[in-house]
């Protein structure tokens, strides 16, 4: 079976402040991380506890808690976005985060999101002929969930 196409917006990431003055408000549509032209890999890496002891016959270890790591977007620059990018980050205001990915006929196969909060922001620079970009890192908090797509 071939791999899902990354075309048409199959792949879209919303963020937004998680405490509001409604409290715990969901993520909506208008939370659509935008311009962005890339996301990279996340999730889970166990912490590694040593529990040799000097009657082991070897290395022993077992796992402890997960760490989720962080989220590094880069993302076109068009009107707001390192603007916005780095007051979240100056305030270091929690936020929701949720990443979707749909095949080719609109179904979502990828639906991961939780907590973070914006660890770097930085000015992608200038170029001739180039594009100015905003490169994000968010440092995930807690632990990863389903997440379904807003519809609203």
């Amino acid at each position: 079976m071939a791999g899902i196409a990354l075309i048409k917006d199959s792949v879209r990431m919303y963020l937004g402040a998680d405490k509001t003055a409604d409290a715990d408000r969901p993520l909506t549509l208008s939370d659509k991380v935008a311009n962005a032209t890339s996301i990279s890999e996340f999730g889970a890496d166990s912490e590694e506890i040593d529990v040799t002891t000097l009657e082991s016959q070897g290395k022993e270890s077992e796992g402890g808690y997960d760490d989720f790591g962080s989220i590094t977007v880069e993302q076109n620059i068009t009107s707001d976005e390192y603007t916005k990018m780095n007051a979240w980050r100056a305030a270091k205001t929690t936020l929701k985060f949720g990443v979707v990915a749909k095949n080719k006929d609109g179904e979502a196969v990828f639906g991961a999101g939780g907590k973070c909060w914006v660890k770097t922001c930085k000015f992608g620079g200038a170029t001739v002929g180039g594009l100015l970009k905003v490169t994000s890192e968010l440092k995930i908090t807690g632990h990863l969930e389903a997440f379904t797509e807003p519809t609203a």
